[in-house]
């Protein structure tokens, strides 16, 4: 009978594959990372747009150019101008941006991130 003192603890293989699981979610987690941040400028200058006085007599195109300016400054280059939309709706215009995110992860697998992102300029 094996006693209870002798079956304490971890092998050295569990502890492997837990560090390696570990760094595995950190690599992505670091590949993510500025994905995500790039999609929070974005929002942001959408939030921005939708309370900005001028823009409610931009035409699209010109929308469009602001929006790819004031991404530009945040250094977000995931956008190109066919990823925005600017739709009119009555009295108001509908900016929505479109766009997939794709990087490598190790070897040849991919890392697909898709965000669709609108808001309303009164």
């Amino acid at each position: 009978m094996i006693s209870i003192r002798k079956q304490r603890g971890m092998t050295a293989l569990g502890w492997i594959l837990i560090i390696l699981l570990g760094i595995f979610f950190a690599l992505v987690g670091l590949k993510l990372f500025p994905i995500y941040r790039d999609s929070m400028y974005i929002s942001s200058v959408l939030k921005d747009l939708s309370v900005e006085p001028e823009a409610r007599s931009m035409s699209p195109s010109e929308l469009t150019s602001t929006i790819l300016k004031r991404l530009d400054i945040n250094s977000v280059y995931n956008i190109q101008r066919e990823d925005i939309f600017v739709e009119k709706n009555g009295d108001s215009k509908i900016v929505s941006i479109e766009y997939e995110v794709r990087t490598p992860l190790m070897g040849n697998i991919d890392l697909v991130v898709y965000f669709d992102k609108s808001v309303e300029v009164p």
